[in-house]
């Protein structure tokens, strides 16, 4: 293909060309859930090829554009969704106006939107929603949840906080003679991948690991790369029993995010999960990472830790209009029954 003139092109796989161009555009800061890695596991394991679409804008044969989109259920969605395993909605550009040239092409193309977890503040979402309005286009928008971040200057816990995370150290010491140790990037074994899906298992009551082979299969194999994911473990001294794992993606933003995390109940009383959220949240501005984002929700322990936060939202279009005649009806029924 000729990429000389600026070109618009869909892909329905990740080539080595492509994989190659998208690391570059990718190394010059975007969030986990955009790197060719990330998105190419995503695929193996819940994805169709028919129903990959990546939209990529070229010039002077150079990537300026890449929208890691999936079609579900005649809609435009972004690679990582239903399981919604990504935190922020993005795709990766280098200037603001070659995303107008996007929004124009998915216009053109009468393509339906289903945009979820969009942070209001960011460029993409600003410019989304200036291209929707300016078009009359049909649109459905919701706030979802947030999502709660630390910067290092930030960082400044409650006292309270600081001293029941002492206060729980000493207890396991008194009652067990046991000490916690804490270790940022433990080795990722298989022994410890293993013990890390048992006990999420055990202490989420199934979860999303339970009997779902594509889940196992897509965290052990994105687990594999140390430059997009840590995983970390809270361990007791003498016995050298695990207490506590969390998985995290490290972005070429420099930032440390938040995932899966799971404790062991036997040692509930000693609070292991607040003891390894305070340790790793230390152990990461440590490391020289910018940022410890807390990933999606608002979960109470999270306000424990910081009071910043990114409002995300949702944005669906429709073609047709009766289809939002018949919403706006149901809302407002709603609104009379309950309100």
């Amino acid at each position: 293909m000729n990429k000389n003139e600026e070109t618009i092109e869909i892909y329905q796989s990740i080539d080595d060309e492509l994989y190659a161009e998208w690391d570059k555009l990718y190394r010059q800061g975007a969030v986990y859930n955009l790197s060719p890695i990330w998105c190419k596991s995503w695929l193996k394991h819940f994805g169709k090829p028919e129903n990959t679409k990546i939209i990529t804008i070229w010039e002077e044969n150079e990537l300026k554009l890449l929208a890691p989109f999936y079609l579900r259920r005649s809609k435009l969605v972004l690679i990582g969704t239903k399981p919604d395993l990504y935190d922020e909605f993005k795709v990766l550009y280098k200037d603001k106006k070659f995303l107008e040239k996007l929004f124009k092409y998915l216009i053109k193309n009468k393509s339906q939107l289903n945009f979820r977890h969009l942070d209001a503040e960011s460029e993409f979402s600003k410019e989304l929603i200036k291209f929707v309005s300016g078009n009359s286009i049909n649109q459905q928008s919701h706030v979802d949840e947030t999502r709660l971040y630390i910067t290092k200057e930030s960082f400044n816990p409650l006292p309270s906080f600081k001293r029941d995370v002492n206060r729980n150290k000493r207890n396991l010491a008194k009652e067990l003679g046991e000490e916690y140790v804490f270790k940022f990037k433990a080795q990722k074994s298989d022994e410890l991948v293993n013990e890390f899906i048992k006990l999420h298992t055990q202490r989420w009551g199934g979860g999303m690991l339970s009997y779902n082979p594509s889940m196992e299969g897509f965290l052990k194999e994105i687990l594999t790369d140390d430059t997009l994911t840590v995983l970390s473990r809270l361990y007791l001294s003498n016995s050298n029993e695990t207490v506590a794992l969390a998985i995290g993606y490290i972005d070429s933003n420099n930032k440390y995010t938040y995932s899966l995390t799971t404790y062991n109940t036997a040692y509930r009383k000693y609070s292991p999960g607040k003891v390894f959220l305070f340790d790793l949240i230390n152990d990461v501005f440590d490391n020289g990472f910018e940022c410890f984002d807390m990933g999606r929700g608002s979960e109470p322990y999270k306000n424990w830790l910081t009071d910043r936060q990114s409002i995300l939202f949702s944005i669906k279009t429709n073609n047709n209009p009766k289809y939002y005649k018949v919403q706006r009806f149901i809302n407002k029924v709603l609104d009379l029954v309950f309100y």
